[in-house]
């Protein structure tokens, strides 16, 4: 019994430290109180007691093992909560949000109907428009992952369209994917379209009737640039740079549904239709377009592009446009340029459709055209002198082009469809990334073709 009676003790001491934890503190039994309890009984107490101390220590264990649980899933829920936020705080540190403007006046002449040509009468524009607005936003997802984005605006928001939207995979400079809504690398202008980066309120002929720029397209490829003397291991063409970009893409569609959207009266501008239906395609034909441009030195670049695709929804027809530009700058002058020619083939169909319209709207064998660029810049230091601060860095810029294009080269009546422009502006920047422009555009040929003979002024700018 002295020998048993430590051992109870223990156990119900045990047992009540337990228990209290738990906010229960166990009542001994009557028999064990009294201490009249046989060896048999006090054994059977004691395996009882043994028992509940067991099942305590598990319930104890259970509620540490559920509250270490709780406590490593709130630990983890602030791990992911802390990475998120910091995921998106890196996120918007490498990201940029810009984008330009551009305010227009324009003041142009009348032009007379040609009904023997099928044109209808144009009696002109005088006004203001708020001809485009650009949002822009880029952001570098890693040091080899870049997405950028463009959505414009036109006329106000009359007509809104997802300009550029593409994600860029950077492997090295010469070699490099790019895939999306890409701006087609169709002559130079297309690519450096912005109106804070043109010297001129209106585009040139070629690049609007028969480069339709600005033209983007859903598609992919490859673009890079490098240096022609590293790649050739020759130190003497170090200087010399090469780019390129080649994409594969839906393509211009010129005929849908037995309506033509290449004419002799517009060009290709009416083709750029994917834009107005989603960048979807008209056949099952995917047009490669590319462009390689050189550089042997710094300020001068030349460049040869081209387009190949089926236009017709039976995807039966072949549109080829070929292109070469050229830029040059030595000291204050630019000289710039480019040349297209576009060859269409025409079947039977083609030919059919072409019998039921007046000549303006049907689809011409071939297009060319070109314009040639001249810039000044300069700014006398005697105005700068009146208020330095204000024009540190301005600069105006006498502007001279001269623009032609023929949508039926080599058709019977091509003299008709000839258009010819001069343009002589003016622009002011106070900064390089704003500009004041004025120009004022002489017209001969077919008027009837881009009437913009007149005066036009524009307020634009980087933001």
């Amino acid at each position: 019994m002295k020998k048993v009676l430590p051992l109870v003790v223990s156990l119900v001491f045990s047992l009540t430290i337990f228990t209290l934890a738990r906010g229960q503190l166990p009542k001994l039994p009557a028999e064990l109180e009294r201490q009249e309890m046989t060896g048999e009984q006090i054994g059977q107490r004691l395996s009882d007691l043994e028992a509940e101390l067991t099942r305590l220590r598990q319930m104890l264990e259970v509620t540490a093992e559920k509250e270490v649980r709780e406590k490593r899933v709130r630990v983890k829920e602030r791990v992911r909560a802390e990475r998120q936020r910091y995921m998106l705080q890196s996120l918007v540190q490498r990201t940029v949000v810009g984008g330009y403007f551009e305010l227009e006046f324009k003041d142009f002449d009348s032009a007379k109907a040609r009904p023997d040509l099928g044109f209808g009468s144009f009696d002109g524009t005088s006004g203001f428009d708020l001809h485009r607005t650009i949002l822009l936003v880029a952001s570098d997802i890693s040091d080899a992952l870049s997405f950028a984005t463009e959505l414009e605006f036109e006329h106000g928001a009359q007509e809104i369209e997802l300009e550029y939207a593409a994600l860029d995979y950077k492997f090295f400079g010469g070699l490099n994917l790019r895939a999306g809504v890409v701006l087609l690398p169709l002559g130079r202008l297309n690519l450096l379209h912005d109106g804070p980066i043109r010297d001129l309120v209106t585009r040139p002929l070629v690049a609007r009737r028969i480069i339709p720029s600005t033209y983007s397209e859903a598609g992919g490829g490859l673009f890079g640039n490098f240096s022609l003397g590293k790649a050739l291991g020759q130190e003497a063409l170090q200087d010399f740079h090469v780019n390129y970009e080649l994409y594969l893409v839906n393509g211009l569609q010129g005929e849908d549904g037995g309506t033509l959207f290449i004419s002799k009266g517009g060009g290709t501008r009416d083709a750029r239709r994917g834009g107005l239906i989603l960048k979807q395609d008209n056949n099952d034909n995917k047009a490669l377009v590319g462009r390689v441009g050189f550089s042997p030195f710094l300020g001068l670049e030349l460049g040869v592009s081209g387009y190949l695709g089926k236009y017709d929804q039976a995807g039966k027809n072949n549109l080829s446009i070929f292109a070469l530009d050229a830029f040059y700058k030595k000291g204050p002058f630019e000289f710039r340029g480019e040349y297209a020619r576009a060859n269409i083939s025409r079947d039977a169909s083609i030919r059919a459709l072409n019998l039921a319209l007046a000549p303006r709207r049907q689809i011409p064998g071939s297009m060319e055209g070109f314009y040639l660029e001249v810039a000044y810049h300069l700014f006398p230091e005697a105005l700068r002198s009146l208020a330095p601060t204000l024009l540190r860095e301005a600069t105006l810029t006498l502007i001279g082009r001269y623009g032609y294009i023929n949508l039926d080269k080599d058709g019977a009546h091509s003299s008709d469809f000839i258009k010819r422009r001069t343009t002589l502006g003016l622009n002011f920047r106070p900064v390089e990334q704003t500009a004041f422009k004025f120009e004022f555009n002489f017209d001969s040929g077919q008027r009837l073709i881009e009437p913009t003979q007149g005066v036009a002024f524009s307020v634009t700018t980087y933001f």
